[in-house]
């Protein structure tokens, strides 16, 4: 949607903390997608879309939070492929 600006995309995220002289533990499989919009009824919107996709097995808002002194949201979602 034009409403939101994507500044996210993290294939296979890191999970958990990173430990020293380890490899960072990975989640094959899933997308985090991240951004900001001025109405946080896009983001729904957007989940709603993404759901309708064969790619996507499952849709998670993970966060959506208003940002410190502005009229925008900041939100984090969590795509299972």
């Amino acid at each position: 949607p034009g409403e939101m600006q994507l500044s996210l995309l993290s294939v296979a995220p890191s999970e958990g903390k990173l430990r020293s002289g380890r490899d960072p533990e990975i989640v094959s499989g899933v997308v985090l997608i991240g951004g900001e919009t001025s109405d946080p009824g896009t983001v729904t919107r957007f989940c709603r879309l993404l759901e309708k996709e064969t790619f996507c097995r499952e849709i998670e808002l993970k966060t959506i939070h208003r940002l410190s002194g502005r009229e925008a949201y900041r939100f984090e979602i969590k795509v299972s492929l």
